[in-house]
C-alpha cells in the first residue's frame, strides 16, 4: 500500500540509471512503472511500447520477456479491452510453460477469469478462477490476488456460494476486499 513511496523510489532509480545508457535497464524501469500503474489504475505509468504491444524481445533477457506480457495485460485490463486480454492470456500460458513460470500462470489465470467475467459472465469466470485458486492454494498466495481485488471480488464471492468451507478462499475474500 505504499504506492507513493514506490513511485519515489522508481523516480530516484530512473535518475541513477540514465548514465548507464542501457536499453535493458530502461525497459526494466518501464516494466516496473507499468506494473505499479496496473495496480494503482494509472494509465500514464505505462510506456508507449507496453501500451502498443511492442514487446521488444531483442532488448530483454529471454527469461524476462514473459513479464512484459503481464504488464501489457494490466494495461489491457485498465483499458477494458477484454477480448484482447482473453487472447493474450492464452499466449501468456505458452510463454510461461517454457520456464515453468507458475507465478506467471497465476497472473494469466486471474486475468483470464476477469476477461471471461466481463465477456461471458460469472459461470465462465468461476471456471477460470478455479485454476488460479489451485495454483495459489499450493503456496498460500494472497497478494497477487489482492492486486486484482477490484476485479475479482465478485468472482470470489460467487465461488464461495458454491463451495463448502474453504479456508483459503475465505482468507482471499477477506484480504482482497481490503484493496
Amino acid at each position: 500500500g505504499k504506492f507513493e513511496e514506490a513511485k519515489d523510489l522508481l523516480n530516484e532509480l530512473s535518475i541513477r540509471i540514465v548514465d548507464y545508457n542501457s536499453h535493458i535497464f530502461m525497459n526494466s524501469l518501464d516494466l516496473c512503472y507499468g506494473y505499479l500503474g496496473g495496480i494503482t489504475c494509472e494509465h500514464s505509468n505505462f510506456a508507449q511500447w507496453l501500451k502498443s504491444d511492442d514487446m521488444k524481445h531483442d532488448e530483454m533477457f529471454y527469461q524476462g520477456t514473459a513479464f512484459n506480457y503481464i504488464v501489457h495485460a494490466k494495461y489491457l485490463l485498465l483499458k477494458e479491452n477484454y477480448r484482447k486480454l482473453e487472447a493474450l492470456c492464452e499466449e501468456m500460458h505458452r510463454l510461461f510453460d517454457i520456464f515453468n513460470n507458475l507465478l506467471g500462470h497465476l497472473h494469466a489465470h486471474i486475468l483470464e477469469a476477469i476477461a471471461k467475467d466481463k465477456l461471458y459472465g460469472p459461470e465462465k469466470a468461476t471456471e477460470a478462477m478455479q485454476a488460479a485458486l489451485t495454483l495459489g492454494r499450493a503456496d498460500g498466495i494472497i497478494m497477487l490476488f489482492a492486486e486484482y481485488g477490484y476485479y475479482i471480488t465478485g468472482i470470489l464471492n460467487e465461488l464461495a456460494l458454491k463451495s463448502k468451507k474453504d479456508v483459503y478462499l475465505e482468507r482471499l475474500r477477506t484480504e482482497v476486499s481490503l484493496y
